[in-house]
């Protein structure tokens, strides 16, 4: 049976290929970098690109950034390319199979994103290639944040979303790899409950930290003024 690939306002997402499938995390990672790139960003990197979906979408809201794509799964890089091919910033855009530990380029980047493996200590599935996607089996956030230092630009900024029950441990590595937390967006799923979800921007450099917190849904299901405008250049439904 033909997949349907899932549609945005001006790129599609084919996901048949890949282990993890578009979701609302990777999708508000994605917004929320893309509400903070300005003109002095020349190259982005996504870790873990999966479909290739955040890329994409970085390649939506900016002209001329060139943007590289990884994922240790073989199957997601390849589907992340032929997203990435069937694109408008097809030139703009490329998906390479590889683990962070072992990706070396030339440059350094002044964006990357990540929506790194979620669980920690959690049982894995029988899905080996899941356990990959979602747990910390071939990257954990040591490797994870020390990649980082290593490929960020002295100026840049890294995003990465994570469960709020780890926010205190990522905050912790971070510091052990001279990386700042100077935000973080906290999210909850419903007003008035407690965040399930923590954004944070990572820099090379401390400033004040900047707190803000967002919702999706109202108690009533309507979706918060906050969240459809992080969201609504990419969401058809809005």
């Amino acid at each position: 049976m033909t997949q349907v690939p899932f549609r945005f306002k001006q790129f599609d997402v084919a996901q048949h290929l890949c282990s993890m499938r578009v979701n609302t995390d990777g999708v508000l990672l994605g917004a929320w970098a893309c509400f903070r790139v300005d003109d002095s960003c020349h190259r982005a990197l996504d870790i873990g690109t999966g479909s290739g979906v955040i890329g994409l979408m970085l390649a939506q809201c900016t002209r001329n950034v060139r943007i590289d794509a990884i994922d240790i799964d073989e199957l997601s890089s390849k589907q992340a390319d032929m997203n990435f091919a069937n694109s408008d910033w097809r030139d703009r855009l490329n998906a390479y199979h590889t683990s962070l530990q072992l990706f070396l380029p030339e440059y350094q980047y002044d964006l990357i994103v990540s929506n790194p493996p979620y669980f920690v200590d959690d049982l894995k599935s029988d899905d080996s290639r899941k356990n990959l996607a979602r747990h910390g089996v071939a990257l954990s956030y040591p490797d994870l944040l020390k990649g980082c230092y290593r490929l960020l630009s002295e100026s840049g900024s890294c995003y990465i979303v994570i469960p709020d029950s780890n926010a205190m441990m990522l905050q912790a590595i971070a510091l052990e790899q001279k990386l700042f937390v100077n935000e973080i967006l906290s999210v909850s799923a419903i007003q008035d409950k407690a965040p399930y979800l923590s954004i944070f921007q990572l820099q090379k450099f401390e400033k004040p930290v900047v707190k803000s917190t967002l919702y999706i849904q109202s108690r009533d299901g309507q979706f918060s003024e906050e969240y459809v405008s992080l969201t609504k250049s990419f969401y058809l439904k809005f």
